[in-house]
């Protein structure tokens, strides 16, 4: 609304959810507005618990509204805004529909955040092992969060300890078995990682069978993705059947080529060089992380 009424007196729109600099600032104005009729009932159901005494108090006292609201009001709401700031993060971490609508994680990745990743990762990419190490993770984050008690909080304010030493000395102790487990899923998951390795190829003859042929003598399974056109090579005889895959365009078979691959061995000879040079330059522009590319392109 606030771009169709500025283009109305001459500057040109903006894309905002399109912009990387804007779109997760768009994003939080939208959950704000969402989220804040919920959260503004438990402050009136509070507002509504403090006796009325204490304003009669200040009155008499002289005090202005804003003294009594920043030395009375705000600081019996504590527990109240403790409350509500537990559950607006833990909110946070769960957001992926509004993600999913607006702008499914972009542009430039800007806007993917843990849950949406989470998503990403087990039904785009295809890593359920990954997938689950961090949906477990997450659970044990969000229950550390949950069982914050807001008394301890309160205790800690009242002996005059600073935010930083109540994080050092609650938030984090409370959080310490989470991380541990975090951290233990997320190492045998690096060792188990080379289970997922597959060998993947073009499909073709000469360099490409003798790849497909190695890594099923190893023992191990091995991917080819074809073309479709006329008069181009047949799959060859060493891809895993179930994992040989045909596609219509060259551009599809070596975006998948690059973007399922933790490492790429790029040769220099051959037709698709430009190719699958300007594949990685796409992907690099979109944050994708290669591991490894051997050979110049």
């Amino acid at each position: 609304m606030a771009d169709n009424g500025g283009g109305c007196g001459g500057p040109s729109s903006h894309n905002w959810l399109g912009d990387p600099d804007t779109v997760l600032a768009c994003t939080m104005v939208m959950v704000v507005w969402k989220e804040a009729g919920f959260f503004m009932i438990f402050y009136l159901a509070a507002l509504q618990s403090l006796p009325p005494e204490l304003q009669e108090a200040a009155n008499i006292e002289g005090a202005s509204r804003w003294y009594f609201f920043r030395r009375v009001t705000f600081p019996l709401l504590m527990p109240t805004t403790l409350f509500v700031l537990v559950n607006a993060t833990i909110n946070s971490f769960k957001l992926v529909d509004h993600l999913f609508i607006l702008t499914k994680g972009g542009p430039d990745n800007a806007s993917s955040l843990l849950l949406y990743y989470i998503y990403q990762v087990a039904f785009s990419f295809f890593d359920t092992a990954y997938a689950s190490t961090l949906t477990v993770v997450l659970l044990l984050l969000l229950a550390g969060l949950q069982t914050i008690d807001p008394a301890l909080y309160q205790a800690a304010r009242i002996d005059g300890a600073s935010a930083r030493r109540r994080f050092r000395g609650i938030t984090l102790p409370l959080l310490r078995p989470a991380l541990l487990v975090a951290l233990v899923f997320r190492s045998l998951d690096a060792f188990r990682v080379f289970d997922l390795v597959y060998v993947l190829t073009g499909g073709g003859p000469g360099i490409m069978e003798a790849t497909n042929r190695g890594a099923r003598e190893a023992g191990g399974k091995t991917i080819g993705l074809n073309i479709s056109l006329p008069m181009e090579q047949e799959p060859n005889p060493y891809i895993t059947p179930e994992l040989n895959f045909e596609f219509h365009y060259f551009f599809m078979r070596k975006l998948w080529f690059a973007y399922l691959a933790k490492a790429l061995v790029v040769f220099t000879c051959g037709f698709g060089k430009m190719d699958e040079k300007f594949v990685l330059v796409k992907l690099a522009r979109t944050k994708k992380d290669l591991i490894k590319v051997m050979g110049a392109l």
